[in-house]
């Protein structure tokens, strides 16, 4: 029997059990990304700790399974790596599947100077081939007093924002109001 059938006989009579399933992998999977970011990135707690600002018992715990992080944590762990943080609702299979492909010793993720690097070396048309680069420094090229960065400037983005292609995004990001 495969991870989906499996998973999907245990959750299939119980609400309660589902919803112990997602708080589960996210109690889980956090931790385990954040201690691997920071093992990627050569980092110790404490480094880490001082660029989200940061007290290191704080990161010490949010390495620990079971400790919530709330989203502006994650943001700020986020900002600290120069790396992007996605949130999203997805079907269980995705979950599962994420879940039972996840290992910490191959998770790796791009900060965006690397990004940027590959993207001048490659095109920007084969931004979807940057993901999944390993790091060969070990401290992210950003200063820890750089408070914002940057977003690339690509004509579908600026059309999506409905911005002119010279303005930037930036403003219009904090301001905007994303209903339509």
């Amino acid at each position: 029997m495969n991870i989906f059938k499996k998973l999907f006989e245990k959750l299939r009579n119980s609400k309660e059990r589902r919803d112990a399933y997602v708080s589960a992998q996210i109690d889980i999977l956090i931790p385990f990304q954040i201690r691997a970011l920071r093992k990627q990135f050569g980092l110790e707690q404490k480094d880490l700790a001082k660029l989200a600002d940061m007290a290191q018992p704080s990161i010490s715990k949010l390495e620990k399974a079971g400790n919530r992080a709330n989203i502006e944590t994650l943001k700020r762990i986020a900002n600290a790596l120069d790396v992007a943080l996605i949130v999203k609702f997805v079907p269980f299979t995705e979950l599962a599947r994420w879940s039972d492909n996840f290992s910490p010793d191959h998770f790796s993720v791009p900060t965006f100077s690397m990004e940027l690097e590959k993207v001048e070396k490659q095109g920007i048309d084969n931004i979807h081939s940057i993901s999944g680069t390993s790091r060969t420094d070990s401290i992210p090229k950003h200063a820890a007093s750089e408070s914002t960065a940057r977003l690339p400037k690509t004509g579908s983005y600026d059309q999506q924002m409905n911005l002119p292609i010279d303005q930037d995004p930036i403003p219009y990001l904090k301001t905007a109001d994303f209903k339509r």
